[in-house]
Parts: structure tokens; C-alpha cells; sequence
């Protein structure tokens, strides 16, 4: 079935498998909830973006911001689409803040080319504040092994999200399915900048 022309598809079945996992996925049941990650330092990898543009993944995606960053791989057919739309529904939730980011790293670079990455962002209709990126494998290892969301093993990986605050260093891991609004609450108690 091609889910690329049937988007209405895609959005019942991530609301079924987000509804039936509701209890079994939450906060409170999930043993990376709320892992505080102390000294976690983000590389300034170079990587390109979902429009084949180049960044500096510190510098131009993280300095100055609060994020939520995720892993994806276009071909998964498992986590990433209810992954993407919970991307999309948190950016409903923070409204236009440029203080926020939301950021997905392809876990699978040899085959995610910014074109695919922009292909599978477009199915969930995103507006601006979320950023894929991808790059050369040994550049995505090593941003992915730093920032602790690393799997040796696409097929294996993990519905983890990082949220963090560049101001205060503060970071923590938790899981990438709960609902949008607990992603929201999470990210706005980490302190605010310092004026």
C-alpha cells in the first residue's frame, strides 16, 4: 500500500498504535524516563539539512535553544511515522517560538538523502522549527554515540528522544512516544535562560 497517497491512512494508524500504547508507554513505565544526561557536550558535526543544505549541528541547530531530538529512517515502517507526527503535533503545541527546535537524525545515512528526509517530513505537513538531517555515516555515528541515542542496529532502535536547554546544559533523555504535551511540559520546566 502506498501510505504517500494515503495520508489519511497514516494518521489513523499512528493514532491507534499511539492510543493502544498509551499506559504501556508512559512516562512513569518506561525506564529511560526522565535520565538526566550531566556534561553532555553537542559536537558542531557538519551534516546537511531535509533542503541539502549544509549546518554545523551545534552551531545552527542547538546554540542558544531548547530542542527535542529524535532518530528516524525514512524506510522503518515501525516507530518513525508515529514518531513524526508526534514532531508534528508538539510544534502545534509550542506554537511559533524560535526559542524551540525540533531536530530528527537519520539513523540510516548511506540511504537518507535530504530528499528523502524532505519527502518524509512533507507527508506529516510540518511548518518550520523541525530539522532533518543527515550526512556521512562516520559524521552521524559520531554525533549519535555523543549524544547518547546510538544504535549499531537501525531495525533495533530505540523511540528515545533528548530534550535539552543549550542556556543551562541541562539534558535528559526520555521516550519519544509519550503524548505531545508531555514533550511540551517537559521542555518548558527545563530553566529558562538567564537574562
Amino acid at each position: 500500500m502506498n501510505y504517500q497517497r494515503k495520508p489519511g491512512l497514516i494518521w489513523l494508524w499512528v493514532g491507534l498504535c499511539v492510543g493502544l500504547m498509551g499506559t504501556s508507554m508512559s512516562v512513569a513505565a518506561n525506564p529511560f524516563s526522565q535520565e538526566k544526561l550531566p556534561g553532555l557536550k553537542i559536537p558542531n558535526v557538519a551534516l546537511q539539512n531535509q533542503n541539502g543544505e549544509t549546518i554545523q549541528f551545534y552551531q545552527d541547530l542547538v546554540q542558544g535553544k531548547r530542542v527535542a531530538i529524535n532518530t528516524i529512517y525514512t524506510s522503518c515502517t515501525t516507530i518513525c511515522s508515529p514518531m513524526g507526527v508526534i514532531f508534528t503535533k508538539l510544534l502545534q503545541e509550542l506554537g511559533e517560538n524560535s526559542e524551540y527546535h525540533l531536530i530528527s537524525i537519520s539513523i540510516d545515512p548511506l540511504t537518507d538523502t535530504p530528499e528523502r528526509l524532505k519527502l518524509w517530513q512533507d507527508r506529516f505537513h510540518a511548518g518550520a522549527g523541525w530539522t532533518l538531517v543527515t550526512g556521512s555515516k562516520s559524521q552521524v555515528d559520531r554525533l549519535l554515540k555523543q549524544l547518547k541515542l546510538y544504535t549499531p542496529d537501525k531495525e533495533d532502535h530505540s523511540p528515545l528522544v533528548l530534550v535539552g536547554n543549550d542556556h543551562t546544559g541541562e539534558w535528559t533523555r526520555t521516550h519519544a512516544l509519550v503524548s505531545p504535551k508531555e514533550l511540551a511540559q517537559t521542555l518548558a520546566m527545563l530553566n529558562p535562560p538567564e537574562s
